[in-house]
């Protein structure tokens, strides 16, 4: 099954963010990435199930409650689904505008979802800038991880 390679792939990737936090004060943030690439790349069929998936790790990981983290990414997600038939997904630069405009869509959602549920990690203007600049790094990188990810042939 194409999802199990993907966990994997996940799981790999969020420790990775994780050591980074304790290294640097800023990551870049994988999980609204990953949720682009599935919007990019994934099968039609597959994207909630993915997206699912990617949701229970990250909230596994995180302090946020998986409910939220599951509806950001999968309104990230299918956003990015219904533009995909009008886009170059190949090209670099269709990447990066992609990842950086799906970094604003969830930092739009997480503002919003975080009135009415409590977020952890991100009070104030600091915690609002911290995630603006490591969505800022995950689109730096973009590129990077769709094309390991494809060549690595874990998506779903």
């Amino acid at each position: 099954m194409a999802y199990v390679p993907f966990a994997v792939a996940c799981a790999v990737l969020f420790y990775l963010q994780a050591l980074a936090v304790d290294v640097t004060a800023v990551a870049p943030d994988l999980g609204p990435l990953l949720a682009v690439h599935l919007g990019l790349f994934a099968r039609r069929e597959r994207v909630a199930g993915a997206v699912g998936l990617l949701g229970l790790l990250r909230g596994a990981v995180g302090a946020e409650p998986i409910g939220a983290v599951v509806l950001t990414h999968l309104a990230l997600a299918y956003l990015v689904l219904t533009l995909r038939d009008v886009l170059f997904a190949d090209r670099v630069v269709t990447q990066w505008v992609v990842a950086f405009l799906g970094g604003a869509v969830f930092l739009v959602l997480r503002l919003v979802i975080g009135l009415v549920v409590p977020l952890g990690g991100e009070e104030g203007a600091g915690g609002l800038a911290r995630l603006a600049v490591s969505t800022l790094l995950a689109t730096a990188i973009a590129p990077l991880l769709f094309a390991l990810l494809r060549t690595l042939r874990v998506g779903p």
